[in-house]
């Protein structure tokens, strides 16, 4: 068994706290800058919009995810605190609505720019992935999104967190989702480098893969549940019904020749 006591304030400068949750995000970013930068050639992205287009979408997925948090999530906690809602730097940033918000912002600039929707989806992807292998480990470390009590020899305890005068222990939630997102990435990186797949299929086989892992790693996390499911799950089960649909009416298993 664990303990985790692991303070999230990673160093300070000036009297500002420089928390793990902020380093994420900006390793995030710097990742999707490189990457993009590194494979726009694919997709013919228009060389002089990358930091435009990277810098927003990271805005527009904050900004989504942090309302879907508010209104979803924890509406009762956040109505009572109103100034919480903008401490994103203590956590709670939702993923559905985080992806909501990159998609919507990555669709009218498609638009605007004419470039290929799906094209640009698959390749965010892979930085997207790679992000949320380190975003479970910040939430991790931040001591949120527990998971359930636990007798197991891998149980954490969270900063000494007891009842009836004894240690409690629980499922390290967040360190399996951040290995279920690192396979993800896994998978999806050598689908795009080196498979010739339809524009959309990489994008859909995350939206499947993360939305399956999740709803079967999610039995672990502690949350309300609804007719025996978290909101979450839910959520993924939705997902998972769309990309099965998508990919199955594309013929997805078909390279381009």
């Amino acid at each position: 068994m664990f303990i985790n006591n692991i303070d999230p304030v990673a160093f300070e400068i000036l009297g500002l706290q420089v928390r793990y949750y902020g380093l994420v995000y900006l390793v995030g970013f710097l990742f999707s800058y490189y990457l993009i930068k590194k494979l726009s050639h694919k997709m013919k992205f228009p060389i002089g919009k990358i930091d435009d287009y990277v810098f927003y979408v990271m805005v527009f997925g904050i900004l989504g995810a942090r309302i879907f948090e508010v209104l979803v999530w924890s509406p009762g906690y956040y109505l009572s605190n109103p100034i919480e809602i903008i401490k994103i730097w203590k956590g709670g940033l939702s993923f559905h609505g985080g992806l909501v918000g990159g998609l919507v912002y990555s669709y009218f600039f498609c638009k605007k720019e004419q470039i290929n929707f799906y094209k640009l989806a698959d390749l965010l992807m892979l930085p997207l992935s790679f992000f949320l292998f380190f975003g479970r480990i910040a939430n991790y470390i931040n001591s949120e999104l527990v998971g359930k009590i636990t007798n197991s020899s891998l149980g954490v305890n969270f900063h000494n967190e007891t009842s009836n005068e004894e240690l409690v222990y629980r499922h390290a939630y967040q360190i399996y989702a951040s290995l279920k997102n690192l396979l993800v990435f896994i998978i999806l990186l050598p689908m795009y480098l080196f498979k010739k797949l339809k524009p959309g299929v990489v994008f859909y086989s995350f939206i499947f893969l993360y939305a399956f892992g999740r709803f079967i790693v999610d039995f672990y996390k502690e949350e309300s549940l609804y007719l025996g499911l978290g909101v979450g799950q839910w959520l993924n089960l939705v997902m998972i019904i769309i990309s099965v649909c998508w990919l199955w009416k594309v013929k997805a298993w078909k390279t381009i020749r």
